[in-house]
């Protein structure tokens, strides 16, 4: 099995995980020299944004677990889509995004869709793993919790149902290591609803500490997203979701638990377990 993206959120769940169960791993990484090796994987080189460097990492791979839209520089689905395929892979679980199930006007929605479709028209047998907000994501307020207590964020009311990337990772897990999911889209979420100002709150509670929110409004970051590298499309397609409110991302589902048979992980906890970040 090939896992990419394995220096991320999930991935670096799930190759250690699939390492457990006694799977012949191997993590694709652009250079092996910056990552660290996943104990019992094999490291990879090869870039998706170069999809011809991937043959080498693909020969012999049965499936693979697949990020392609939030990688930089990653554009041409078609053309890794049909690397994977060329080297005879069985199966793709492809970690795409509830985003799809927006408007046309939507370019992140879009982007999912034509990784969906690249995946979906292969021929190979696939299973989309739709996700929305991660509780990781409150990551990026860790250092002005850490320096002021304040978080610095779009919207305080941009309600979601925020997902544990390790519950994503546990049920691509199941999809790489058992049939019964192929040919399925498993939406998943966390099991409650949440607003920006909610998650702050809970942080809070957690570390002991009032923390304040400040609303940075449209503008403010709208900019600061920019600054930090991101495309202003796909900025302006987030904050519209974000300022709209839009309800697939706020709709909790039984999926995470139906699979994994298991409370999908709430915020609270996953803010316990990663309280000294924000200390």
């Amino acid at each position: 099995m090939l896992v990419t993206g394995a220096n991320g959120n999930v991935g670096s769940n799930l190759a250690p995980s699939l390492v457990r169960s006694g799977c012949d791993v191997r993590v694709l990484v652009r250079d092996s020299a910056r990552h660290p090796s996943v104990d019992g994987a094999h490291v990879v080189e090869g870039d998706l944004a170069v999809p011809s460097s991937l043959r080498p990492a693909m020969e012999g791979v049965d499936s693979v677990f697949l990020l392609l839209t939030l990688l930089p520089g990653v554009e041409d689905f078609e053309s890794i889509v049909t690397e994977i395929v060329t080297a005879g892979v069985r199966h793709i679980v492809l970690l795409s995004s509830v985003t799809v199930l927006g408007d046309d006007r939507n370019v992140l929605g879009e982007l999912n869709r034509q990784a969906e479709r690249s995946v979906a028209n292969s021929g190979v047998d696939y299973t989309f793993l739709r996700a929305g907000a991660f509780h990781s994501n409150a990551m990026a307020w860790a250092a002005s919790i850490r320096n002021d207590g304040v978080v610095h964020d779009s919207y305080a009311e941009f309600v979601s149902a925020p997902v544990d990337p390790r519950d994503v990772a546990a049920v691509a897990r199941e999809a790489l290591l058992s049939t019964d999911h192929r040919g399925e889209i498993h939406t998943l979420t966390g099991p409650e609803k949440l607003s920006y100002l909610d998650q702050a709150a809970i942080l809070g509670e957690v570390l002991g500490r009032e923390i304040t929110f400040c609303e940075l409004g449209t503008d403010k970051a709208r900019s600061a997203m920019i600054r930090s590298g991101r495309r202003p499309e796909r900025v302006d397609s987030l904050l519209r979701m974000q300022r709209n409110n839009d309800e697939y991302l706020n709709e909790i589902r039984p999926t995470v638990s139906n699979i994994l048979g298991r409370p999908a992980t709430s915020f609270r906890q996953w803010a316990q377990d990663f309280a000294g970040v924000f200390r």
